[in-house]
């Protein structure tokens, strides 16, 4: 959450000068400047109230697609966990290897 804050306030920060220009960039920038400050605000409550309570109603739902995408995701990450930590030395030690061999041999359940 402060992370998010933090970020939003520095580009504000970073974009309010170009309000207090004055003459003709003012006219042309304010505008521009005021809209971007403007989605800011909005990006900001929207990912401080929106998605949790998005990602909550989601993740109670049950349904089978879901879940299968889930155990697909879980799958998918223990084949790069298996690629980080025991895959080099396999690679390592076989002369001859093959990559997409090896990939789909780590891929298959």
């Amino acid at each position: 959450m402060f992370a998010d804050l933090s970020g939003t306030l520095t580009t504000m920060i970073a974009l309010a000068p170009m309000l207090f220009i004055g003459g003709y960039p003012e006219t042309v920038f304010a505008p521009l400047v005021g809209t971007l400050l403007l989605a800011l605000v909005a990006s900001y409550i929207i990912s401080i109230v929106v998605v949790p309570l998005l990602s909550l109603k989601i993740l109670s739902i049950q349904n089978r697609f879901i879940l299968s995408l889930e155990e697909w995701f879980l799958k998918t990450q223990d084949c790069l966990n298996w690629g980080y930590t025991t895959g080099p030395q396999q690679f390592r030690r076989t002369p001859n290897f093959n990559h997409a061999y090896t990939l789909s041999r780590a891929l298959s359940p």
